[in-house]
């Protein structure tokens, strides 16, 4: 029995950094007047530059905020406006091309710019729709209804409407 648990804590311990909720996926590079984060699990916080954010974290910018985020993989996400987004999945483990990440983006204007990261394994999530990234900049604005309006600044991204319509592709 105790071989299964030296097995267990030996597996624990080679699991990419990235997967567990508490470990830093990213970090608040610039916050404009106030920032919130609230990791699973923990109390709400406000965030500053330098501040740790963490998988399935929620970041959320106040009217007139906003919050800039680098991942580990040099991955941007940069909140407008009483935006929230929630950084549903990360897992990267420092080689480019690897790696997989899901964000919810649930209102406001997000602008993600993508890294080192396999970016065919980027998806972000909108109430109405479901992105997938292929190396990009691009922004969503997500408003109180759900309504999302997507533009794209440099590249492609596929788009899925929640509602089962067919995918499109979206480029610059």
């Amino acid at each position: 029995m105790l071989w299964r648990g030296a097995l267990l804590a030996a597996l624990i311990a080679l699991q990419p950094a990235a997967t567990r909720a508490a470990d830093p996926v990213g970090m608040a590079q610039t916050v404009f007047l106030w920032a919130e984060g609230e990791p699973v699990d923990a109390e709400k916080r406000v965030l500053f530059p330098r501040t740790p954010v963490t998988v399935r974290e929620r970041v959320s910018t106040y009217v007139g905020g906003g919050l800039h985020i680098e991942f580990l993989d040099k991955t941007e996400i940069r909140l407008g406006s009483g935006a929230s987004v929630v950084l549903d999945e990360y897992v990267y483990d420092g080689q480019p091309g690897s790696g997989r990440m899901v964000a919810t983006v649930g209102r406001g204007i997000a602008r993600f710019v993508t890294g080192d990261m396999n970016q065919k394994a980027v998806l972000v999530r909108t109430p109405m729709a479901t992105m997938g990234v292929r190396g990009t900049d691009f922004s969503v604005w997500v408003e109180a209804s759900g309504r999302t309006t997507i533009w794209v600044n440099r590249g492609s991204i596929d788009v899925t409407p929640t509602d089962g319509g067919g995918t499109a592709l979206v480029v610059e």
